[in-house]
């Protein structure tokens, strides 16, 4: 039996917190609010009530179901993705503080992994029930992670018209479903919710203006002034 004496335990720095191991329930609860499950419920209400209403309320059970599922996949791992590539922003902002990526509760990787598999698999079942609108949704990721998140979300308060484009490709790809190509009525569908989330982000913007200067995105309050 060796006689060296065991190396001493280094205690912790003075001031370091040791971040505990999450729970599996807090992790369930992490990838659940990656999700912002009541934005997604509420895109995919507008691409479900857009592919029923353009089948005139005779749409195939099936397909209803499968096209609802392609919806809440893409939508739930575009939101995710979303979280990911925003995750600095969160970590200095007051109100998204407590998101599971900025409390370490999921690691950067496996949220992206989980956004990546629930995008793919809602892309897919698209695509296998209509290609346009397998098509349709696929801008809808282009235009939300590409244009909105990467390119122009800390540049210029003009993003949230892009994010508005990108909220309209549900409806537009129930539309598409139904008819097998983008229409007047498809535009409209997209139109009526553009008019809708940009105000959303301003009044958002208004009311947390402080926040969004402290996490560097240019919103319209903080550039034009809340008046403009």
């Amino acid at each position: 039996m060796s006689s060296d004496p065991l190396p001493p335990i280094t205690p912790e720095p003075a001031g370091v917190a040791v971040r505990p191991v999450p729970s599996l329930g807090e992790r369930l609860a992490g990838y659940w609010a990656l999700i912002k499950s009541k934005q997604t419920l509420l895109l995919y209400a507008t691409g479900i009530c857009a592919y029923i209403v353009s089948m005139g309320g005779r749409a195939p059970h099936a397909h209803v179901l499968l096209f609802s599922a392609a919806l809440l996949l893409s939508i739930s791992g575009c939101t995710a993705l979303n979280m990911v590539l925003d995750r600095d922003i969160d970590a200095v902002m007051e109100r998204t503080r407590t998101r599971p990526l900025v409390r370490g509760v999921i690691s950067a990787r496996a949220a992206a992994v989980y956004g990546a598999v629930l995008s793919l698999a809602g892309l897919a079942l698209a695509f296998a029930l209509r290609w346009q609108a397998g098509v349709v949704i696929a801008m809808g990721f282009v235009f939300d992670l590409g244009v909105y998140t990467l390119w122009l979300k800390r540049r210029s308060p003009l993003s949230i018209i892009f994010g508005g484009i990108s909220g309209g490709m549900p409806a537009l790809a129930g539309r598409v479903l139904a008819t097998g190509r983008v229409d007047v009525v498809g535009i409209l569908f997209v139109l009526s919710i553009l008019l809708w989330i940009p105000s959303h982000i301003v009044t958002l913007s208004i009311k947390y203006a402080e926040d969004y200067r402290r996490g560097g995105v240019p919103v319209w309050p903080n550039v034009y002034g809340e008046r403009s």
